[in-house]
């Protein structure tokens, strides 16, 4: 795209100034031989830069367009996606302070699906997105989308750490029930520590919902203004029912 929209501002340039010096000659210029060649010349000139325009013109906006494509595909993967995090994340909360271990809960299973995000966000090939014009609509809404790519990467860190920390609290949960079994004696301060432990990962688990959902709702304000510029063919409005409708039967599964 980046060449391509170079070569176009170009040989736009260019081709104004040959236009405009066709026409000057055409109208102030002595029609004698000389000026009369050099009128040809100018005017093959223009003719051949009107051509060089075109082409990097329609490469530019074919491989904008074949952008647009992947991203209006990845954006809707990328919401269903948060929206089920966030949902798991808010089924989980309740269950953590009454368990005994954290494995039957979906830490692994929204660990699993943060990094699904990045795979949206790589397919999206914003990087290579470049915008003909710099302060233009797409230009913003494309450098939005680049920042939240951030978000994207802490949703991974947070659910990598807390995924981790669950585990960490199995191991020992499962340590003290060993000890037990075998007749050691327990100190009092492990079951504190490890009640501790617990309520940490509850609070931890509890921002990140808050977390997920607060961005989720920053994900669709960017959505709701990509469809709605020229050339959307749906609203954001038109497509949520849709995406609503996929995140049900996947969360019935």
């Amino acid at each position: 795209m980046k060449i391509n929209r170079i070569t176009a501002i170009i040989c736009g340039i260019l081709t104004i100034l040959s236009g405009a010096g066709t026409v000057l000659m055409e109208l102030f210029a002595p029609q004698t031989a000389p000026y009369i060649a050099m009128q040809g010349f100018v005017s093959s000139i223009f003719s051949g830069l009107i051509v060089s325009l075109v082409v990097p013109t329609i490469g530019y906006f074919y491989e904008r367009n074949i952008i647009f494509e992947k991203t209006d595909s990845n954006i809707r993967s990328l919401y269903i996606n948060m929206y089920i995090i966030s949902q798991k994340i808010g089924k989980i909360l309740p269950q953590i302070p009454f368990t005994t271990r954290m494995e039957p809960l979906f830490f692994k299973q929204i660990y699993e699906l943060s990094a699904l995000n990045i795979d949206f966000f790589k397919d999206m090939n914003l990087h290579s997105f470049v915008p003909f014009f710099k302060r233009g609509k797409f230009a913003l809404i494309y450098e939005e989308l680049q920042e939240y790519q951030q978000t994207v990467y802490n949703i991974r860190n947070i659910s990598t750490n807390l995924y981790g920390q669950t585990q960490e609290y199995d191991i020992q949960f499962l340590c003290m029930q060993y000890n037990q079994m075998a007749g050691v004696p327990v100190d009092p301060d492990s079951n504190v520590i490890l009640q501790n432990f617990k309520n940490t990962i509850n609070v931890r688990t509890a921002k990140f919902h808050e977390y997920t959902t607060g961005q989720l709702y920053e994900l669709e304000k960017i959505a709701k203004v990509f469809y709605s510029n020229k050339g959307r063919k749906q609203s954001w409005e038109d497509i949520k029912p849709v995406l609503m409708q996929q995140v049900e039967e996947i969360m019935r599964r």
